[in-house]
C-alpha cells in the first residue's frame, strides 16, 4: 500500500512539474515573438531546469544568441548538437559563431569544420561564411596575441551613459558629436530614442550644448551624422524600427546662422532600400557621399556604396558599388575617408576579424580600394567595434565598443560605449624606430614559405609561352570561384559518409591552403613596401612547381608563366608602390630583388597520376591541386 502511495505521489508531482515547465514554455515563446529576448531566455531557462528538452534548448540559444548573451547560447546550442544535431542543422553553425564571439577561436574553428563536413557541396551563406570562419579564426588567434602599444581611453559618465552611444566627432570648433540611444524622457521611462547630442569642454568638464529639435524627433532614431568641410550641412540616417529591422534613410539639413532648416529626405537614387551611415568627401575637384546600403546590385548584406554629388548632396553621376575588395557576403557598414592617407576606415563581419564587426582599413582611392587590413587588437576584439572616426585636428581618433574592459572577455554587454586613442603622435626616436624595423623583418621571415596555388594548366593554359599578363590576384580570384567545380568533381564517383569526406577534404584544401596563404602574400607584400620605404634592400626567391600532365620541356615554361603572375602583381600592387624598388629607380636607393627557379614535374610527389582521362585524381584532388603551385621560399634583407 505505502509503495502504491509513493507511485502516485511520484506521478503527480511529475505531472505538476510538466505543467510548470510548459507554461514557461509558452509565456518564453510568447516573449521571443515579441522580441523580447532578455525574458525569453528567463522562461527558457526555467523551463529546462524543469525538464530538459532540445527543441526548448534550442530556443533559448535562438533568444541569447538575439539578446547577445553569448555565453548562455553557446551552452545550448552545444546542448543541442550533442543531442540532436540532424534535427537543428545549424547548430553547429551558431555554435562556431558564438564561440567565436567569446574569443574561444580553437572550438570555433571545430564546430564550423563540423558544419562544412556536412554541407560542402552547398552555397549558402552558413557554408560560405563557415569556411570563411575556419581560416578566420586562426588568424584571429593570432592577431590576439600580437597587441599594439596603442592606449585606449573611455569618456567619462557624462558622454558615455548607462545605455548606448554609437559615434563620436570632434570637429573644427571642438564640438563633440555623438549619437546615442537614451530613454525617451528620463532615466525611467520604458520608451528610448537615439539622439544626436553635442557637447564643449569647459573647466576639464564635458557641457552638453543645446541642440535645436529639428534634428531629433521621437518619431525617428538618429543612427549617424556626417558633416560638410564648412559644416553647415549636416547629413542624418534616420531609422524607424520593426522588430530587429531598423530601415533607415538619409536626410540633410542646412545652417543659417545659428538654425537649422528643416530635414529634407536625400535624392531617392541615394534612399533606396535601407540606407544609413553617411560620410562626405570633398576634395579640390568633387565630391562623393559613402554611405552603407542593402540595395540591389551588392555583394552581401549592408555593403559600401558612394556617389558623386554637388554642394547640395544632389548626385550628378550613378551610384556605385566600392568593390569586392571591402565588401563581402556579410555586413560592412561605418565608413570613414582619411584623404591625407588615401586610406578608408571602415567596419564589418567579415574578413579576418576578432569576432562582431571588427575595424579595417583600406589603401586607395574609393574606386580602386586594396584589400583591407585588420586594425588589431587591442582596438578591435571579439566584441563590435564600429565608428572608427578621425577628429577634425587629427589629434584623436574615436570608435565606439560594445566591450567591457580593453581586453578580449567573454562577457557580454548589451550596449556600446565610446572609446578614443590618440591619433597623429610624434616621431619614435632612433632607436625605437630601428627595434620596429628588426620586428618587421623577424615577422616577414616567419610567413616564409608563402605558397600560391593555380588551376590546371593556369595561366595561358595549351601554350608554350614563357611569360603571362595575368596577375597573381586575377588568376587567384578565378581559382576560388571553381571551388564548387572541386568538391563536386572530387566527390562525383563516391557516395553517402564517403562523398562528404572527399568533398571535405577539397574544400578544406581550399580554406586552409589557397586562401590561407593569399592572405600571408598579402600581409608578406605589406611588410616589404614599409621595409622598402625605410630604405631597405630586399632579395626573394620564387620557386615554381607543375602538376605531372605534360612533359617536363612545358612544365618548365608553365612554371615560369606562374612565377611572372606574381612579378606582375608586384608590378601593379597599390599603384606601382613596388615599381621604382623592381627598376632600381627608388629616391632611397632601396631594391626588390626577384630571384626566379623554374621547375617542373620532376619535383612533384609520387602517387600523383598523369593521366588526363582520371581528372578526378589528376586535376580534381588535393594531391594534384597541391604541385600546382610557386612558393615564396627565401627572403633576405641587405639591412
Amino acid at each position: 500500500m505505502k509503495y502504491t502511495n509513493v507511485i502516485i505521489i511520484v506521478l503527480i508531482c511529475a505531472s505538476v512539474w510538466g505543467q510548470t515547465a510548459r507554461t514557461f514554455v509558452k509565456a518564453g515563446k510568447k516573449a521571443f515573438n515579441q522580441s523580447k529576448y532578455e525574458s525569453a531566455i528567463y522562461y527558457f531557462s526555467k523551463a529546462l531546469e524543469l525538464e530538459p528538452n532540445v527543441s526548448v534548448a534550442w530556443l533559448n540559444a535562438e533568444a541569447a544568441r538575439y539578446n547577445k548573451d553569448y555565453e548562455i547560447a553557446e551552452k545550448w546550442y552545444q546542448y543541442v548538437v550533442e543531442n540532436e544535431p540532424e534535427k537543428y542543422p545549424l547548430a553547429y553553425f551558431w555554435l562556431g559563431l558564438m564561440q567565436k564571439n567569446l574569443a574561444k577561436y580553437q572550438k570555433a574553428q571545430i564546430s564550423f569544420r563540423r558544419y562544412v563536413q556536412k554541407n560542402a557541396a552547398k552555397k549558402d551563406y552558413y557554408t560560405l561564411k563557415a569556411r570563411h570562419e575556419i581560416l578566420s579564426c586562426e588568424n584571429a588567434l593570432i592577431l590576439s596575441f600580437e597587441k599594439s602599444e596603442k592606449s585606449f581611453f573611455t569618456f567619462d559618465t557624462i558622454i558615455n551613459s548607462p545605455f548606448s552611444e554609437f559615434q563620436a566627432y570632434l570637429d573644427r570648433d571642438s564640438t563633440l558629436w555623438i549619437t546615442s540611444y537614451r530613454p525617451l524622457n528620463n532615466e525611467d521611462s520604458i520608451h528610448f530614442t537615439s539622439k544626436l547630442l553635442s557637447y564643449r569642454f569647459d573647466t576639464n568638464n564635458w557641457k552638453q550644448q543645446e541642440l535645436d529639435s529639428i534634428l531629433n524627433t521621437s518619431q525617428q532614431l538618429v543612427s549617424s551624422f556626417c558633416f560638410n568641410k564648412k559644416q553647415d550641412i549636416i547629413i542624418l540616417s534616420r531609422c524607424s524600427t520593426s522588430g530587429l529591422r531598423y530601415y533607415c534613410k538619409l536626410y540633410k539639413s542646412k545652417k543659417n546662422d545659428t538654425q537649422w532648416t528643416p530635414l529634407e529626405p536625400l535624392n531617392s537614387h541615394i534612399n533606396v532600400s535601407n540606407t544609413t551611415h553617411p560620410f562626405l568627401i570633398e576634395t579640390d575637384t568633387a565630391s562623393y557621399l559613402l554611405f552603407a546600403s542593402d540595395r540591389k546590385g551588392g555583394y552581401g548584406m549592408l555593403d559600401l556604396w558612394g556617389v558623386k554629388v554637388n554642394q547640395d548632396i544632389q548626385p550628378i553621376d550613378s551610384v556605385f558599388n566600392l568593390g569586392k575588395n571591402v565588401n563581402s557576403i556579410d555586413n560592412e557598414c561605418c565608413p570613414f575617408y582619411d584623404i591625407k592617407k588615401k586610406t578608408l576606415y571602415f567596419s564589418s563581419e567579415w574578413f579576418t576579424n576578432l569576432g562582431g564587426f571588427d575595424i579595417f582599413s583600406s589603401y586607395g582611392w574609393i574606386d580602386n580600394l586594396y584589400p583591407p587590413q585588420n586594425m588589431g587588437f587591442p582596438l578591435n576584439t571579439n566584441h563590435d567595434e564600429v565608428f572608427f572616426q578621425i577628429s577634425h585636428n587629427r589629434s584623436r581618433a574615436f570608435f565606439a565598443s560594445n566591450r567591457v574592459s580593453h581586453q578580449l572577455s567573454s562577457f557580454e554587454k548589451c550596449c556600446n560605449n565610446l572609446f578614443y586613442t590618440e591619433y597623429e603622435t610624434p616621431e619614435p626616436d632612433a632607436i625605437k624606430h630601428e627595434q620596429e624595423l628588426i620586428a618587421i623583418k623577424k615577422k616577414t621571415e616567419e610567413l616564409i614559405p608563402v605558397t600560391l596555388y593555380f588551376h590546371n594548366d593556369e595561366p595561358n593554359p595549351r601554350t608554350w609561352d614563357t611569360t603571362t599578363t595575368y596577375t597573381y590576384a586575377q588568376l587567384y580570384d578565378n581559382y576560388i570561384q571553381k571551388r564548387e567545380e572541386f568538391i563536386r568533381m572530387y566527390g562525383s564517383t563516391l557516395k553517402g559518409e564517403q562523398k562528404l569526406l572527399a568533398e571535405s577534404k577539397i574544400d578544406a584544401f581550399f580554406t586552409d591552403e589557397v586562401e590561407k596563404n593569399y592572405l600571408k602574400l598579402l600581409q608578406f607584400l605589406s611588410y616589404l613596401k614599409e621595409l622598402l620605404s625605410e630604405g631597405s634592400t630586399i632579395a626573394m626567391t620564387i620557386k615554381g612547381y607543375a602538376s605531372p600532365l605534360n612533359n617536363h620541356a612545358y612544365n618548365l615554361n608553365l612554371s615560369k608563366r606562374r612565377i611572372q603572375s606574381l612579378i606582375n602583381l608586384l608590378y601593379q600592387y597599390e599603384d606601382g608602390v613596388f615599381v621604382p624598388y623592381l627598376d632600381n629607380t627608388a629616391i632611397n636607393g632601396a631594391r626588390l630583388i626577384i630571384i626566379r627557379e623554374a621547375f617542373g614535374e620532376n619535383m612533384v610527389k609520387e602517387g600523383v597520376s598523369d593521366d588526363l582521362r582520371d581528372v578526378r585524381n589528376s586535376v580534381y584532388s588535393p594531391e594534384a591541386s597541391r604541385e600546382r603551385k610557386i612558393a615564396v621560399i627565401a627572403v633576405k634583407f641587405d639591412h
